[in-house]
């Protein structure tokens, strides 16, 4: 084996300090939380470091739209038609648009395709046993997903709406942003910049609904009266109205007409 000369290992100590010192001084592919906004400008797939779930209730769910890859861009012009669907004990009218897809976690009792003009969005519905914490903790949780690219608070960008009807009580939350989450248990996220969420809490006799609605912020715009008019068709029903409930019909199943 051939031995190296003093001068050679001197000077594979001063290459090692040298290339340490090149990468301990370039750019992290990872930023904190607060300076999510700027770096998603530059470059929207951009990995993040963001604050973990903790004791968050919704960290059952492995992840809320990890891994949800929509369509392309769609011109779509909303018809009016509605469908009815059933979720749950919860029944309610949605545009004939909106796909329903096959829910991809336990955790989901229903998800939709939302297709639009800036690309797919996603609306998920959950349900949690023993609930998801107070409508004010949830409000904050979803504000806290998003960041602004002016450096503004997200509390400018962020709509609190609440409505009762029968025995509902229904929170509606509308934030826009760059959408940044890191899936529970991790610190890293992948960021959405010019996202839209419209969030819903449907408030009842036993554990609360939760319905999520997030994508790109043209598709969101397109949807956002008609999920609004979805919700305020929303009702609740037992076993034995199945049956007799105009509105709860087998899901994607439209009223016959006479």
């Amino acid at each position: 084996m051939r031995r190296f000369t003093r001068n050679e290992s001197l000077a594979t100590v001063v290459l090692s300090i040298a290339m340490f010192g090149c990468n301990r001084d370039a750019p992290s592919e990872h930023v904190k939380s607060g300076g999510v906004a700027a770096q998603a400008s530059a470059d929207p797939n951009k990995s993040v470091t963001l604050h973990p779930p903790g004791d968050d209730p919704h960290a059952k769910v492995r992840s809320a739209h990890a891994g949800f890859v929509g369509g392309p861009p769609r011109d779509i012009t909303p018809t009016g038609d509605l469908q009815n669907e059933r979720i749950d004990g919860l029944s309610w009218k949605v545009p004939e648009e909106w796909q329903r897809a096959k829910s991809t976690s336990a955790m989901r009792i229903a998800q939709f395709m939302l297709p639009g003009p800036g690309g797919d969005a996603e609306l998920l519905v959950f349900r949690f046993p023993g609930g998801g914490g107070s409508i004010e903790a949830n409000i904050d949780r979803w504000k806290q997903q998003f960041q602004q690219p002016d450096g503004s608070s997200t509390d400018q960008h962020t709509k609190v709406d609440t409505t009762g009807q029968e025995d509902l009580h229904i929170t509606v939350v509308d934030v826009e942003g760059t959408y940044a989450s890191a899936m529970p248990g991790e610190t890293t996220g992948t960021v959405k910049p010019d996202h839209r969420m419209i969030a819903v809490v449907v408030a009842g006799s036993g554990d609360p609904y939760y319905l999520k609605a997030l994508g790109p912020r043209k598709t969101m715009d397109l949807w956002a009266k008609p999920l609004r008019d979805a919700v305020g068709t929303l009702r609740t029903f037992k076993d034995d109205q199945k049956t007799t409930d105009p509105n709860a019909a087998t899901p994607r199943d439209k009223p016959k007409t006479k």
